[in-house]
């Protein structure tokens, strides 16, 4: 076998067990997993870690859950967990991103209440306006 502190190979190019306080991956042995890999210590392998999807679009600015009213505001972006890591080897990234943003809409049109819709592929922004039957925004 020609892999450094290997103790059992299954070719002479790819290890099946390596020597004590080695780490087993991919036919090779490492005193550490490379990274984006975790030590599993009961088999002496390296394991894959936590895999997470792409992110998501900035989600609409608001505050209060409101899109108008406020000069400023909070848009979050999610991504999700494709594929967890074994036995919480690794701890995943982050899920999710917040950022400041300003409000479409400083002030709000008096008896509506308007949340954003979706954004098309031009950046124009379609909000959906709800009337109050009262003339006033509720406080949702």
């Amino acid at each position: 076998c020609r892999i450094d502190n290997c103790e059992s190979c299954f070719s002479k190019d790819f290890c099946t067990k390596c020597k004590s306080g080695f780490y087993l991956h991919k036919g090779r042995c490492f005193d550490k997993c490379p990274e984006g890999f975790a030590p599993l210590e009961d088999t002496m392998e390296c394991g894959e870690g936590c895999e997470v999807g792409q992110w998501s679009e900035w989600g609409a600015c608001t505050r209060r859950n409101k899109t108008c009213g406020y000069k400023w505001g909070l848009e979050t972006r999610t991504r999700h967990i494709a594929k967890k890591p074994p036995k919480d080897t690794i701890p995943c990234p982050t899920i999710a991103e917040s950022r400041m943003c300003k409000m479409a809409m400083r002030h709000c049109r008096r008896g509506k209440i308007c949340v954003q819709e979706y954004v098309d592929v031009h950046d124009t922004i379609y909000y959906l306006c709800i009337l109050n039957k009262r003339g006033r925004l509720s406080s949702q």
